[in-house]
This record gives structure tokens, C-alpha cells and sequence, in this order.
């Protein structure tokens, strides 16, 4: 009677795992089609250099500048940001010192909407002992169903 019931509960086992199996297939495979893209934009900017970059990927134009030239750690940067072909709810930039030991070797802050409807906003770039030194610009895009990346490098001047 005991081994009636466990052939009985392997044959029922045995029949539900391909449904289980295909389940968890289709589940993945719905939110890989249909939930939110995250792309990563490569370019060939010299941010450095012109103060812009403009890239476009699947229909959506960015253009990101940051200004004054030369960055130098003693004057206030603007960052600039425009985008079309698609609606953007949130972005933010991540700046993180590079072979820096000091407690604000990151920055993060968020991108706001100015009068003219682009996104932008104004910070000074921390102090340093060194002549002149490398940050890391991580650029995030949130919009509708799709989170945009880049990143720069930025040579600061002391000053």
C-alpha cells in the first residue's frame, strides 16, 4: 500500500514537470521580450575636447554636453542633457574618482528639467592634492521601458 502511493506521487511528479519546465520558460522569455531594456550607448566622443557628444541607438537621439572648457576643479561644470524619441522619467550621473582615496571620490546626482525642457544641473568638482586627476562620468537614462548607459572619462585640473 506505501509503495502504491509513492509510484503514485512519481508518476504524478513525473507528468507536472515538463508543464513547470515550460512555465518557467515562457515566464522568462515574456519578461525578456516585454519588460524593460537596458542599453549600453558606445560612442566615439572626445568630451574632453568638444564639450559634446551626440549618439543615437534604436531611435533615440542624446546629446550630452558639459561645459565650461577645460574642466578645472575650482569652476562650476554644467552638464547638459537633451533627448528625443523617447520620454525620460529620470537621469542621474555617477562621478567617481579614479586612484583617489578620499571620502568624496563619488559623486552622484540627478539630472533636473530647466526652463527650456532639457535636463541639467551645475556642481564643483572636489579638491585634490594632485595637478590634475581622472573622473569617471557614469551617465544613467530611465525612460519609459528602457535604461540608457554611457560613460566618459574627464581629465580635472586642479585649477
Amino acid at each position: 500500500m506505501v509503495n502504491d502511493r509513492r509510484s503514485c506521487h512519481n508518476r504524478a511528479m513525473k507528468k507536472a514537470l515538463p508543464s513547470c519546465i515550460l512555465f518557467i520558460l515562457i515566464a522568462i522569455g515574456t519578461f525578456y521580450f516585454f519588460g524593460p531594456k537596458d542599453l549600453f550607448i558606445k560612442h566615439q566622443c572626445d568630451l574632453q575636447a568638444t564639450g559634446s557628444c551626440h549618439s543615437s541607438i534604436e531611435g533615440i537621439d542624446l546629446d550630452f554636453k558639459v561645459l565650461p572648457l577645460p574642466l578645472r576643479a575650482t569652476n562650476e561644470v554644467t552638464y547638459q542633457l537633451k533627448v528625443d524619441g523617447v520620454k525620460v522619467t529620470k537621469a542621474t550621473i555617477r562621478l567617481l574618482g579614479h586612484d583617489m582615496r578620499m571620502q568624496e571620490e563619488e559623486q552622484v546626482f540627478d539630472l533636473r528639467r530647466n526652463n527650456e525642457g532639457h535636463l541639467s544641473a551645475s556642481r564643483i568638482f572636489p579638491l585634490c592634492t594632485e595637478e590634475v586627476m581622472i573622473w569617471r562620468l557614469y551617465l544613467i537614462i530611465e525612460a519609459e521601458d528602457i535604461t540608457l548607459r554611457t560613460l566618459f572619462n574627464l581629465r580635472v585640473e586642479r585649477g
